[in-house]
């Protein structure tokens, strides 16, 4: 799942949540990026942990920043970063959404009725007195 992030060009959509609705490339860098570390951390993982006296922050994630940033990639330099990494993804194998507002399930609304409250208001009983005007028959 996270290789697919790396591999397929809309891989990433398969571990945030929201199927990456909204995401700016900046956002989809950063997943990617996320994925790279954890991705190693777990190989590492699956290859060292039970034998050999190793924990997983100090020694998988660790040694996944250091592989990863020897490669030229300086997405972090803690391995307690990718911790919480692995922590916010492991409740769900997705990453949540960065935008706190499509995390949440809030709508969008333009930003005049943020300003104006009761003009929202004022507009949605416009819209529902006059719904059949606006609806499309068939």
């Amino acid at each position: 799942m996270l290789s697919d992030a790396l591999n397929v060009y809309d891989g990433y959509k398969n571990i945030v949540e929201g199927e990456g609705e909204g995401l700016s490339e900046y956002q989809i860098f950063n997943i990617r990026n996320k994925s790279l570390y954890l991705r190693c951390a777990y190989d590492i993982a699956l290859k060292r942990l039970g034998k050999e006296t190793l924990n997983w922050t100090v020694g998988c994630c660790k040694e996944a920043v250091l592989k990863i940033n020897e490669m030229g990639i300086q997405a972090t330099t803690s391995a307690r970063t990718v911790q919480n990494w692995n922590v916010n993804f492991r409740k769900k194998c997705k990453f949540p959404h960065p935008n706190p507002k499509i995390a949440n399930g809030v709508k969008y609304k333009p930003s005049l009725f943020e300003f104006s409250p009761a003009l929202n208001w004022t507009a949605k009983t416009l819209f529902l007195v006059t719904l059949t005007i606006f609806m499309l028959k068939c």
